[in-house]
């Protein structure tokens, strides 16, 4: 008999690693303008990403606990119980991905250095160093 439900996961994975394939080529490749936030972070900051692979993780360490200690064979079969461990897996690539910095903005000429940071301290101006 054709286990769909873990044939289903696998090939749900093996989209999420696509994707994942193709916004890191897409993050890697394009600049963004100087002050424009990144749309993943506009409303939750880069603080998530942690949260979420370590929610992740925990998910997956539980539900190997209990499928090894509580006999889950009864309920999921193997591919199943590896189909699911592999989306998780996948979900944390895909975040990556879609998380992974971008190269710095080049400047318009070579001749033009790249500006100093704003600081938001005015006494951080004093410990800068003469030039």
């Amino acid at each position: 008999m054709v286990d769909v439900m873990g044939l289903g996961l696998v090939a749900l994975g093996g989209g999420l690693l696509w994707s994942a394939n193709r916004k890191y080529r897409e993050r890697t490749t394009t600049r963004l303008k100087p002050g424009e936030v990144r749309p993943e972070f506009a409303v939750a900051g880069e603080i998530m990403r942690p949260i979420i692979l370590f929610i992740v993780g925990f998910f997956a360490l539980k539900m190997t606990l209990f499928y090894f200690a509580l006999g889950g064979n009864r309920m999921l079969s193997a591919l199943q119980y590896g189909g699911l461990m592999f989306v998780l897996g996948a979900y944390a690539v895909s975040l990556y991905a879609a998380t992974a910095k971008r190269p710095d903005q080049a400047p318009a000429n070579a001749d033009a250095s790249p500006a100093e940071p704003a600081t938001a301290d005015p006494s951080a101006e004093d410990l800068r160093p003469a030039t």
